[in-house]
């Protein structure tokens, strides 16, 4: 039976009522089932898109704060009921108000729009998660900027979901050059940062894939994200630590981000890591470890960290896929300062390196027979 909804709320307000006066106790609601019940009927009452868009224009009230505080509390509840709710209130533009209303002095407002923001954000990540017909269609609805928006709310459930969502999103090709374009670099480098653990590994995982991006890669290093992808491969979630790997392998491409490493302490970092455990991204390791060899600051460093006898063990360990980026840095640091050359004669790498030259590939083999050739042979 169809039934109009408009007399939906009239009908569930009449059962709980019933139920309240029934004469058998064990079916009398409890109070937070009447309260629950009420909220449901009073947000379906007025869940039509018409007052929505009421409700939205009354949060540009700017002198008039109780029309404010009250379009936030009804907007808080209209977004906590229904799916539908949400994506009517985010399309009618209520997100960038709710977000500015946010510096206002009022603590009750200040409540409301935290958790309407909260639900708007996590039906928008839980949409974003489904499939790249949904993606495609958040992001041509305009959300991929108000996303950015809510990257440095205070909050750390809407930052989890505002992240989340633009990081479903990224899978759909095209919308990687808008998260870029709409200016939310910052706010993920912002959440990588400041954010929950899981927010923050969230954040690498997309700046892992924009990385790969040459032209992020200058954006992304001085938004300052070098410092915080170092913290998070020395202390994150397995996962976390490969994708703040992946991430620092593409931005140190770019020699001022391979500088940045450097002054925020990367070797000892990647050192503590190589020499503890062997993972999948132990050669990501070892190829930043070669990136920073390009500038002197980062050979200065390896040779304060005490690196080269663990990098000499690499290759002597071998054969591993790490041996190449290995032989790269021994040659750099020979190029850099002739007493490396001593010093690797010493440890007696000629063989080892002989039987590289006959595995990998053509450009790998380059470097170690140059490093043969310094060896004198």
């Amino acid at each position: 039976m169809y039934i109009h909804p408009t007399r939906l709320p009239i009908i569930i307000f009449k059962d709980i009522a019933y139920q309240c006066i029934s004469l058998n106790l064990k079916e009398r609601p409890t109070l937070d089932t009447v309260i629950k019940k009420i909220e449901e009927a009073l947000a379906i009452q007025i869940s039509m898109p018409s007052t929505i868009r009421i409700l939205v224009r009354k949060l540009k009230s700017v002198i008039l704060k109780d029309h404010q505080r009250t379009a936030a509390g009804e907007i808080r509840l209209l977004s906590s009921v229904k799916d539908d709710n949400c994506i009517t209130i985010a399309e009618a533009g209520a997100i960038p108000l709710l977000t500015n209303l946010l510096t206002v002095p009022d603590s009750q407002i200040e409540e409301h729009v935290l958790i309407a923001l909260r639900n708007l954000s996590g039906e928008i990540r839980l949409l974003s998660s489904v499939n790249n017909d949904n993606r495609i269609t958040i992001a041509e609805a305009g959300a991929i900027p108000l996303l950015a928006n809510l990257l440095t709310v205070p909050d750390t459930q809407i930052q989890e979901h505002a992240v989340t969502a633009l990081r479903n999103l990224w899978f759909y090709g095209e919308n990687k050059d808008i998260i870029v374009s709409s200016g939310s670099l910052p706010g993920i480098v912002h959440v990588l940062k400041e954010g929950s653990m899981e927010a923050r590994e969230t954040a690498a995982a997309i700046l892992s894939g924009l990385s790969g991006i040459e032209k992020n890669r200058k954006v992304i290093g001085d938004a300052g994200a070098i410092p915080p992808l170092l913290l998070i491969l020395f202390k994150g979630t397995p996962k976390g630590k490969e994708e703040a790997a992946h991430a620092l392998r593409s931005l140190c491409v770019y020699t001022d981000n391979s500088i940045r490493a450097v002054r925020a302490g990367v070797v000892p970092i990647l050192l503590d890591i190589l020499k503890e455990e062997r993972s999948e991204m132990h050669n990501n390791l070892m190829f930043i470890l070669w990136l920073i060899t390009f500038d002197p600051e980062g050979i200065l460093a390896i040779d304060e960290a005490e690196a080269v006898p663990f990098v000499v063990e690499v290759i002597k360990n071998g054969p591993s896929p790490s041996d190449y980026s290995a032989a790269s840095i021994l040659l750099r640091l020979c190029s850099a300062d002739r007493k490396y050359l001593v010093e690797f004669q010493e440890y007696g790498l000629v063989r080892k390196l002989k039987q590289m030259t006959n595995r990998g590939f053509k450009y790998q083999m380059i470097d170690v027979e140059e490093l043969l050739n310094m060896l004198g042979q």
